[in-house]
């Protein structure tokens, strides 16, 4: 193939699509002998005739028409992707992949969601709720923009990648009535916990480390009687009475109001938390950028 400018095979479809030279023009935003001049180079360099001319205009050869049929699709399809890359930079196009799992999602994100989408309608907004492990690996793979989740340390450890904070949630450990008396002391200490039966997290997360950090701290170990990957499992068998589970306190706010579950003081632990949106700025689209600025924004 020879190397000339690609432009030429755009003004040639543009003139092949009209019939005429000065309507091809007139689309281009360029003068007649602009266009008739590059049909010219690029008859040169094919080595024959592309249009025959007519009182209406021109018509192509039939050496181009099967060009003509080869290409345009082509063209088409670049000019679709200009468009479509157009509208996402202004926002009236484009889709967001955020990894956050379901209870993040229902006291944190979706208030900004709910936002985002009545001021930009036609962006798709995907919500991928997975175990950690796995929303990183996709993220590492570029198929996530972000990742919302607890900050459970004190400096962001993630390489390269940036954190933008917009919330504060509420842990705690909590247990049903047959554990009642634990409940109303005022604070459990880590060697009483540790004698409990626990119901946690699976070692894969970062709540379940940032616990165990502590109890480390004690020279404690850390047993659990159950593990999970979400938190609906561990609250349900928590109710049951197998023993002490530690979740987002809003998530079991109006069991705790009824009483059917209660709070167990433990002060040697962090229970506020920061909730972030952990992204890479290098492959941020425009539209994933907009969304994290919109974080923490004073809400409607």
């Amino acid at each position: 193939m020879q190397n000339f400018d690609l432009n030429l095979y755009k003004i040639f479809c543009c003139v092949a699509k009209n019939g005429n030279i000065s309507k091809a023009a007139e689309e281009l935003f360029v003068s007649r002998q602009a266009v008739s001049y590059s049909i010219k180079q690029l008859e040169s360099a094919l080595g024959g005739q592309l249009f025959f001319r007519t009182p209406k205009g021109v018509v192509l050869t039939p050496e181009a028409e099967g060009l003509y049929q080869q290409i345009s699709e082509s063209f088409e399809l670049i000019t679709l992707g200009e468009r479509i890359f157009r509208e996402n930079h202004e926002l009236l196009h484009g889709t967001i992949h955020i990894g956050c799992n379901p209870e993040l999602f229902e006291k944190c994100l979706y208030k900004y969601v709910e936002k985002f989408y009545r001021k930009y309608p036609h962006i798709k907004i995907n919500i991928i709720s997975k175990p950690i492990g796995d929303l990183l690996e996709m993220f590492k793979q570029h198929k996530l923009d972000m990742i919302i989740r607890k900050k459970f340390t004190e400096s962001v450890t993630y390489p390269n990648l940036s954190i933008k904070m917009f919330d504060t949630v509420q842990n705690c450990f909590f247990c049903n009535p047959n554990f009642r008396k634990l409940a109303e002391k005022k604070s459990v200490s880590l060697e009483e916990l540790a004698k409990l039966p626990l119901l946690l997290l699976n070692k894969e997360s970062n709540e379940r480390e940032f616990v165990e950090k502590y109890f480390k701290h004690k020279n404690l170990e850390l047993k659990t009687i159950m593990e999970f990957t979400y938190h609906e499992p561990l609250i349900l068998l928590v109710k049951l009475g197998y023993g002490i589970g530690y979740t987002l306190k809003e998530t079991i706010e109006k069991e705790l109001q009824n009483q059917e579950l209660f709070e167990i003081s433990v002060k040697e632990i962090p229970m506020d938390l920061e909730i972030g949106a952990l992204y890479n700025e290098k492959y941020l689209s425009c539209v994933a950028k907009q969304f994290i600025e919109m974080l923490g924004e004073v809400l409607d």
